[in-house]
């Protein structure tokens, strides 16, 4: 599902840690660069949390990118997404089928770093949370790049336009150094 996921580098984690703030908690892959280069989304290997919640399986680390995902939301559009799946049950299934195959691949991985959060993490959604909730658009626009598949992910894109990575200098630094 991931395979063009790799050990993040020095510089990868240098870069992720400048894009969310503080460094990224246990082991990490990137799943999706920019055309730049820098990690634009990340795969955490679920492990046991430190006295939190269990990490999302996949982050969007790109700043650019996870701003305008959070503008997407802040206009409602998780709300609009639900009620589209609600009436395409084509959409709906589709996804279900989406979110089955990431949570046995997000199983496997708990079980191959022998966590104990196999039988959690088979039962999650894009989002981390109930499978077919549109509760976070990053985690969903995430998957579709990291994955190459996504129905929520792909109507993010829609409403995105077609140049996503569309850096400006500052983002560009904060990413790339």
């Amino acid at each position: 599902m991931f395979g063009e996921a790799e050990p993040a580098s020095r510089g990868d984690l240098a870069a992720i840690e400048r894009q969310i703030g503080r460094p990224p908690r246990g082991r990490v892959l990137v799943a999706a660069r920019c055309p730049p280069g820098a990690p634009a989304v990340i795969l955490t290997v679920p492990r046991e949390p430190e006295g939190g919640p269990v990490p999302p399986l996949l982050w969007l680390t790109c700043p650019d990118l996870s701003a305008r995902a959070g503008s997407l939301e802040s206009r409602g559009l998780n709300r609009e997404f639900t009620a589209r799946l609600r009436s395409d049950p084509g959409a709906l299934e589709l996804l279900a089928e989406q979110e089955k195959r990431l949570a046995a691949c997000a199983a496997e991985l708990a079980r191959a770093a022998g966590s104990s959060l196999a039988e959690e993490m088979s039962s999650r959604g894009v989002a981390g949370g109930r499978p077919g909730a549109v509760k976070c658009l990053h985690a969903h626009l995430a998957f579709r790049l990291a994955a190459g598949e996504g129905v929520i992910g792909d109507w993010c894109l829609e409403m995105l336009g077609a140049d996503i990575w569309d850096c400006d200098d500052r983002t560009s630094k904060t990413c790339l150094g």
